[in-house]
């Protein structure tokens, strides 16, 4: 059986090496085992728990997480995509409920989690070193602020 990458501790780093083309076959033909393995890859590297998860959505959710002083503003953009032609969009469908796990710097709770663009708070539970809050729905994209003050 063939190997399809290789990785290894490197004195303060980790390396991985993917023999095959995984983003562009995970591109081409949408098979979620190219995206575990290059999911999987990534976590590894990073030695420790991801500063965000997130659960459902399918995949289609990508986060951005920014601190700005003692708060911290997550944007998701909902990828799902109804057109063909790259950055055309006819319609707008929107993805939820997302889980959201989010990597608490502090022993304390938040103040808020406010939603900007749906213009609510959610509530947030600490789950150990994780802060977790479901965002009901998103269409097109929502900034979520944890305000840690």
């Amino acid at each position: 059986m063939a190997s399809t990458g290789s990785s290894r501790p490197a004195a303060d780093s980790r390396l991985v090496w993917l023999v095959a083309d995984l983003d562009r076959c995970f591109a081409r033909e949408e098979q979620f085992e190219h995206a575990l393995l290059i999911a999987n890859a990534v976590r590894w590297s990073l030695g420790g728990t991801p500063a965000v998860v997130l659960e459902g959505g399918h995949g289609l959710v990508t986060p951005t997480l920014y601190r700005q002083g003692k708060r911290q503003i997550l944007h998701l953009n909902n990828r799902l995509l109804t057109s063909r032609v790259p950055g055309r969009q006819d319609e707008l469908v929107p993805v939820g409920p997302v889980t959201v796990r989010l990597r608490a710097d502090s022993g304390t709770a938040p103040v808020q989690v406010e939603l900007r663009v749906a213009g609510t708070r959610v509530v947030a539970q600490k789950d150990g070193a994780q802060l977790v809050f479901v965002v009901d729905q998103i269409l097109d994209h929502e900034v979520v602020v944890v305000d840690w003050t």
